[in-house]
């Protein structure tokens, strides 16, 4: 089964977290330097009184650390609130199908559509499903002709015998009319039977295949 790692739940805490402390340690700093500035008044030397003007500029620098943690916080809400739109705006696409760029060959309840596009005319193509061995399980000849090529595949290898529901592999080889290599660029198609997010990114679970919803061409 492919997939990709699982999602981390605490992504999104921790950059609240992370604001959060950033606060606490300027209360804390700033505290700390009033503390400081209060000593230094009661025993300064009254022929050499603390400058007001550096007084002044650690006042700004505080104010201004102050405003940009809080402006990271809101921030930080603002993010939350997209990512939670975009949630539920991904859950569309469970029980559609879709085509995502690729080759593998996904068999859902014994049948699979395989996909592969051509940027010119061929003298051949020859479509190919590897299982997850490398074991080649099922050939056939495909259209030779430029242009974006389907094909329903009953889940049967060449010897007519049923094949789990699983993950393969579609490989179309192309024997060209000129000297220049043409290769078929391939998809693959499957029903969305969930989805998920991984490092902020969401994801369908396309059952043995996970992959980002960046990477869907087509949705029907």
């Amino acid at each position: 089964m492919t997939s990709v790692s699982a999602v981390d739940p605490a992504a999104t805490p921790r950059q609240s977290s992370s604001t959060g402390q950033a606060a606490q340690s300027l209360n804390d700093n700033f505290d700390s330097f009033l503390s400081l500035l209060t000593t230094q008044l009661q025993n300064q030397d009254p022929l050499e009184p603390l400058d007001n003007y550096q007084m002044t500029q650690q006042l700004v620098a505080f104010s201004q650390a102050e405003q940009a943690i809080g402006t990271n916080s809101r921030l930080d809400q603002l993010l939350g609130i997209m990512g939670a739109s975009n949630g539920a705006s991904n859950l569309d696409y469970i029980g559609r199908r879709v085509e995502v760029s690729g080759d593998a060959a996904v068999l859902q309840d014994g049948e699979s559509e395989l996909v592969y596009i051509l940027p010119e005319d061929v003298s051949s193509a020859k479509v190919e499903i590897y299982n997850a061995e490398g074991d080649l399980v099922k050939s056939f000849d495909g259209a030779d002709t430029v242009g974006l090529h389907r094909y329903a595949w009953d889940g049967t290898d060449d010897l007519g015998n049923d094949l789990d529901d699983g993950l393969y592999r579609l490989n179309v080889r192309v024997e060209n009319i000129g000297e220049q290599e043409v290769t078929a660029s391939t998809r693959s198609s499957a029903v969305v039977k969930g989805v998920d997010f991984v490092n902020g990114e969401a994801v369908l679970n396309l059952g043995e295949v996970v992959v980002p919803v960046s990477s869907v061409v087509f949705v029907r």
